[in-house]
């Protein structure tokens, strides 16, 4: 029957849905209660222990990336006063962006020009008693899948890119968070606590054929496909460089939003898995935290967030977009300082990476923009 997350409201009027293992910021107090899924939770960073020094157990196939990437512009795209803005995923024609918006009230999803930001967004879905997150376009561009607790707990549902049509692609007593489309379009990936620990599944585009695939990680969390649909990219907790036990899945989900963000942060790695043969390989090591990696639209490179700076560790309480080579070497920061930097997402060309940034003064989270240009590496 699987694992439930908890599902209590955020009543805590400094809850805050950005802590990292160094910067824990406080949330404006919310009008109503509003339900966050410890899965979301997790994917920044919330419930992961210490990533460790473990080998890799299969060598990936994909070329090197020959290439390293230089940021040439940094600009705003929203400044709309919100808890969180997560950017999602690009629509295929670079046009839009999905994101997951949080206000003093609600929780859903998005849709923002990618030019005009604030000028030209609209609600996905209409406003509700319910709760949307994190949506992700097909690649022939007409619908989205996203998670929900329309169903009365977190299930996988998708919806045409006008809002209509919307469909329930699971029905399992645990629950279904973060699906992603495959490059093709058959398959979506997603992470469930059906198996008693979060892992990763995939099925069908209709929902049918649902199977899983990572097992005995205690916490595999995020996914992202190589462009080829060979494999998955993750972040995991299924290693430990202080060698701690690792955790019951009921361990890492305690019974309140509030008990979760006073548990000590530990950090997590970045994998990737063959989706057919179910072969694992650890791409990054150390005692900071390496978390929500993507795929670029070449292949090459995966765009992941991490609590480290250029010297390997920091302390001064910030969180950067790092991109690597899809080996998970040539690690390299794109922004740095002080801030909360994190949930990268390609756009379609692989020319700019989207991310959320949090103003420190008052905890505010808007999304800007990299543009990007490549530069033969030097030996």
């Amino acid at each position: 029957s699987g694992v439930r997350l908890h599902h209590d409201a955020i009543r805590n009027p400094r809850c805050e849905a950005h802590a990292m293992p160094s910067m824990i910021r406080p949330l404006p107090s919310v009008s109503r209660p509003v339900p966050f899924p410890a899965g979301l939770l997790v994917a920044a960073g919330l419930a992961v222990f210490a990533t460790g020094c473990a080998g890799w157990f299969h060598r990936s196939s994909a070329p090197s990336s020959p290439y390293d990437l230089v940021v040439t512009h940094d600009r705003r795209l929203t400044s709309k006063p919100a808890i969180m803005e997560l950017p999602n995923s690009w629509s295929p024609d670079g046009s839009r962006l999905a994101a997951t918006i949080m206000d003093r009230s609600d929780i859903y999803i998005e849709i923002i020009n990618a030019k005009n930001g604030d000028a030209d967004r609209r609600r996905l879905l209409p406003p509700s008693s319910f709760h949307d997150y994190y949506a992700i376009w097909s690649p022939d561009g007409r619908r989205l899948v996203f998670f929900s607790d329309r169903s009365g707990n977190f299930d996988i549902w998708t919806v045409n890119s006008d809002g209509s049509d919307l469909k329930r692609l699971t029905d399992d007593a645990a629950d279904d968070v973060y699906g992603y489309w495959s490059p093709d379009g058959t398959k979506i990936a997603f992470l469930s606590t059906r198996s008693r620990e979060m892992a990763i599944w995939v099925m069908n585009s209709d929902g049918t054929g649902q199977h899983q695939v990572t097992a005995g990680g205690n916490g595999d969390w995020g996914v992202s496909w190589s462009p080829t649909g060979k494999q998955i990219t993750f972040g995991s907790i299924r290693t430990s460089a202080l060698n701690q036990p690792k955790p019951n899945v009921t361990d890492t989900l305690p019974p309140s939003f509030k008990n979760l963000l006073t548990l000590g942060i530990p950090s997590q790695a970045i994998w990737t898995v063959d989706v057919d043969t179910r072969l694992l390989k650890q791409l990054t090591t150390g005692t900071e935290s390496h978390w929500h990696p993507m795929w670029s639209p070449d292949g090459m490179k995966i765009a992941y967030v991490s609590g480290a700076d250029k010297a390997g560790s920091r302390h001064d309480g910030g969180m950067d977009i790092w991109v690597m080579d899809n080996d998970g070497t040539h690690p390299q920061p794109l922004t740095s300082g002080p801030r909360y930097e994190a949930f990268p997402v390609w756009s379609p060309d692989g020319r700019q990476l989207a991310y959320e940034i949090v103003n420190p003064e008052d905890g505010s989270a808007n999304i800007r923009i990299l543009t990007l240009k490549k530069e033969r590496r030097r030996p």
